[in-house]
């Protein structure tokens, strides 16, 4: 069997949910440097007493935490207002007013399409069906290097795209 390794690039878009849990249009985020899903799990284990030897026989799952992060460096309004729960105001003519945390978060589907380099840039396409965003960094107005926006959240379990697994899919070509 041949390693199939991973090399990745691509986009990332966000889209609002609708209430049958489909996305509705999908907005590309512009430039993200990364993007990473965590899977985090406990389990119960439960240790036989008849062989002397205490072995493992069986465990059992009692927590499933899927979550992610990412960066955005594109800061044009629909970003500024995602990031930061707000909503738009008019200022001057030529002027775009960003009021930060006066919504109520929201749930987005994420999507990224993108392409395995190390395999002849394949395409690979994930969809995370229920994220919700937490800006967890800092933004550097001052600064030597382009800024961005470092983004965390989590997958909540989506009984609507439980057929999917309820959290998140990933789609490659079949290996050759």
């Amino acid at each position: 069997m041949a390693n199939r390794y991973f090399i990745g690039q691509g986009t990332l878009s966000v889209a609002l949910r609708n209430t049958d849990g489909t996305p509705q249009t999908f907005r590309e985020l512009g430039n993200c440097p990364n993007l990473e899903l965590n899977v985090d799990e406990e389990f119960v284990e439960h240790y036989e007493s008849e062989s002397g030897f205490r072995r493992l026989d069986l465990m059992i799952r009692t927590r499933l935490q899927v979550s992610f992060n990412f960066a955005v460096e594109n800061f044009n309004l629909d970003n500024w207002l995602m990031v930061y729960n707000g909503s738009s105001g008019t200022g001057a003519a030529d002027e775009e007013v960003i009021y930060a945390f006066n919504t109520d978060p929201v749930d987005f589907w994420l999507k990224f399409e993108g392409m395995n380099i190390a395999e002849q840039r394949k395409p690979v396409t994930v969809n995370v069906f229920r994220a919700r965003l937490e800006a967890n960094s800092g933004f550097a107005f001052i600064g030597e290097d382009v800024a961005k926006v470092d983004l965390t959240g989590f997958a909540q379990y989506d009984a609507l795209n439980s057929d999917k697994g309820g959290f998140f899919t990933i789609t490659q070509k079949k290996a050759t």
